[in-house]
């Protein structure tokens, strides 16, 4: 699948970060309270499709974890929930 740079504009003024990690087409934040935050182009994978390409331009939370810490790659993320999990 042929990509084309896209210009867009993000939402993402309200969100104070204590971590951040960029990824190629995605970016993570911790915020002070430890939520974790994700923005822009991700996989989602499911039975049924297994590349689904979604744009998030607003800042999500991810599950009702704690975090610790996160980084990002090219086409991966891990994180480091606050008992341990990965």
């Amino acid at each position: 699948m042929a990509m084309s740079p896209v210009t867009m504009q993000l939402n993402v003024a309200a969100l104070t970060a204590s971590l951040l990690a960029t990824g190629h087409d995605h970016s993570l934040a911790i915020r002070p309270d430890g939520s974790l935050w994700e923005w822009g182009r991700a996989i989602r994978l499911s039975i049924d499709v297994a590349d689904e390409w979604e744009f998030e331009a607003v800042p999500r939370r991810v599950g009702e974890y704690t975090w610790l810490n996160v980084v990002a790659g090219a086409v991966h993320t891990l994180a480091i929930r606050a008992d341990g999990m990965i």
